[in-house]
């Protein structure tokens, strides 16, 4: 009959551990999906952008663009243009300040835009002067005026939050609901289901092979395996190569696939982190088991 406990005992840990290996894969992507909706993200997939897919010879937006005469090339080359980054760090940060719950006024206004063009207004006229084509011999002084203007105008073209129903007295039922699951996506509250269950599991498992803490080699096993799969898969991530080959879904994609890869790499180490704790527990735990078996065979 104990044989049989035994057996039974050993089949239930067998199917813990299974149960407990998913867990943990979920929970490392439930913690790390927050990097697709991260503002440092975002920001980065706009700064990394490469227009030159977007405006290529021949395309619709590059012959509507020619036709109302403006120069695609130096259009495509001042949106690629480092100058670019902080108007759209701005008015990606517009975006997520939604996110929170403090923030009632938008930040992309015409005062912050205008401040970044007369920081960057020197950069600008080049492109804007091909852009616009304007004439050889144009003052210095009106060709800066219509850089000017027309960067503040371009800028301010672009969708803020009121514009795209995310702040405002247009916000409907289901954008409420979506800033809501977004904002409990960011604070990582609905990993801790996948933590609660994790540590329930690791107990039940340790329970069922309780002799000489046979149970926390289990624990190190499953740790140790799940936690290496991870890391590999982060680390793979993490590393993508850069290919002229990728879409503009890829390339959009790319920045917050590395983020996503470092993200499950700090839950795999963390995985590999408990394994290491469970292996030590165990062989001490063994130690003293054996020490007290030895005890009382020689107090028999």
């Amino acid at each position: 009959m104990k044989i049989v406990f035994n057996i039974l005992r050993g089949i239930l840990a067998l199917i813990l551990c299974f149960l407990l290996f998913g867990t943990l894969i979920g929970g490392s992507i439930g913690s790390s999906v927050t990097a697709f909706v991260k503002e440092d993200v975002v920001a980065t997939v706009f700064t990394s952008m490469d227009f030159n897919e977007m405006f290529e010879p021949g395309s619709e937006a590059y012959v509507e663009l020619e036709n109302q005469g403006v120069d695609p090339v130096a259009l495509t080359a001042l949106l690629n243009d480092d100058a670019m980054d902080e108007l759209y760090e701005l008015w990606v940060h517009d975006l997520f300040s939604v996110l929170d719950e403090t923030a009632i006024e938008s930040s992309f206004t015409k005062e912050n835009i205008e401040k970044i063009v007369d920081e960057n207004l020197d950069a600008y006229v080049p492109y804007v002067c091909g852009i616009l084509q304007v004439p050889e011999g144009t003052d210095m002084s009106l060709i800066k005026e219509y850089t000017r203007e027309f960067m503040v105008s371009t800028a301010e073209s672009l969708p803020n939050a009121e514009a795209l129903g995310l702040r405002g007295p247009n916000m409907t039922e289901e954008d409420l609901d979506t800033l809501t699951a977004i904002r409990m996506m960011l604070s990582g509250i609905w990993v801790v289901p996948f933590i609660v269950v994790a540590v329930i599991l690791s107990g039940l498992i340790a329970l069922c092979r309780y002799e000489k803490f046979e149970g926390f080699i289990w624990l190190a096993v499953v740790y140790f395996i799940t936690g290496g799969m991870v890391f590999g898969l982060g680390n793979s991530l993490n590393s993508l190569p850069v290919s002229s080959t990728l879409d503009e879904l890829e390339m959009v994609l790319m920045p917050a696939m590395e983020v996503f890869g470092s993200k499950l790499m700090v839950a795999a180490l963390a995985m590999i982190g408990v394994a290491v704790v469970c292996l030590i527990v165990f062989i001490f735990g063994r130690k003293l088991a054996n020490k007290k078996v030895s005890s009382e065979l020689v107090v028999e």
